[in-house]
């Protein structure tokens, strides 16, 4: 059962940044996590809303990645940074924030809320008067950017084409049982459902070229949203730069078995780092012209509707 408005927890979130997914929400985080007057989850992507969201029906490699976090996490303070969990346990999720001082501003960033039908009344039942932070891109360039790093995890082998094609077939689809490289670049119906449910003066919508080309400028649009000071400068987010694996059938297992899991628990940082080196390519592929044509035409009317939606906000 998710948290409810009339529950008083001493520290609850405030603030959502609830996706879109590969739009540049990481580096988004890593500026907010900066901000004295900003506690971010020490679990950047919580999932706690979402309840459509089931991690009893997420495929092996899926689950391979996302292994549910151990009462022992909970135990040692601070808590350990993690990027993504599902933290479903409303006493779990509060005590990712038990450390946040009087003065901060509380929040998460799981980008499955965007995904997810149920997530935006779920979170308005929790604070109605949360601030909401949504990144948006190209969604031809965000289904690649998906496709870069499902091959990474290997969850999938095959050219970006194929993998289209397949993930477009695929049934049944969800958060965790399908790659949605199309579904999760539909913005239209997801900024529809938090309209639905939150004043426009809560929602800012941001996209990864305003991050990329005035960093300061748009971090200060998230903080006067916020209601925290601005920052002078802007801490270096390490940026994810994904390259295809060498040998895709392997990567595939090592993710899939959990074997790449374990290596990072148990071996030093430094070499798993230089191991994922020598297991990727050296280049970044790039996307075909003929096959971007093709997606973005399938983009076209929910591009159209977004671009509306968009106009009809007001500017921050």
């Amino acid at each position: 059962m998710a948290l409810t408005a009339d529950m008083e927890p001493t520290n609850r979130p405030s603030f959502f940044l609830v996706g879109a997914a590969k739009c540049g929400t990481t580096t988004l985080a890593g500026w907010l996590e900066a901000h004295p007057d900003v506690f971010l989850s020490p679990v950047k992507e919580p999932h706690f809303f979402g309840s459509d969201i089931d991690p009893a029906l997420f495929s092996p490699a899926y689950l391979a990645q996302t292994p549910p976090l151990q009462e022992e996490y909970f135990q040692k303070r601070p808590l350990k940074k993690v990027h993504l969990a599902f933290v479903r346990d409303q006493e779990k999720y509060l005590q990712l924030f038990a450390d946040a001082l009087p003065h901060q501003v509380l929040g998460e960033c799981s980008t499955g809320y965007f995904f997810s039908q149920r997530a935006p009344d779920e979170i308005a039942a929790f604070s109605p008067d949360a601030k909401i932070i949504i990144v948006l891109r190209d969604p031809v360039q965000r289904a690649f950017s998906h496709y870069l790093m499902a091959l990474r995890y290997g969850y999938v082998s095959g050219t970006f084409a194929d993998e289209w094609e397949r993930d477009r077939r695929r049934q049944p689809k969800g958060w965790g049982i399908s790659e949605n490289f199309y579904e999760l670049g539909l913005y239209a119906e997801a900024l529809e459902r938090f309209l639905a449910v939150f004043p426009k003066k809560n929602i800012l919508v941001l996209s990864l070229d305003d991050l990329m080309h005035q960093p300061l400028k748009t971090a200060h649009r998230v903080f006067s949203h916020l209601g925290v000071s601005p920052l002078p400068s802007l801490p270096d987010v390490p940026q994810f730069a994904a390259r295809p694996p060498r040998f895709p059938r392997l990567n595939r297992w090592l993710h899939a078995s959990g074997a790449a899991q374990a290596a990072r628990r148990f071996i030093p940082t430094a070499v798993v780092n230089a191991l994922q080196l020598l297991l990727q390519t050296v280049k970044k592929p790039d996307l075909p012209t003929e096959i971007a044509q093709k997606i973005r035409g399938e983009y076209a009317d929910d591009q159209a509707r977004t671009h509306r939606i968009l106009l009809s906000l007001p500017q921050k």
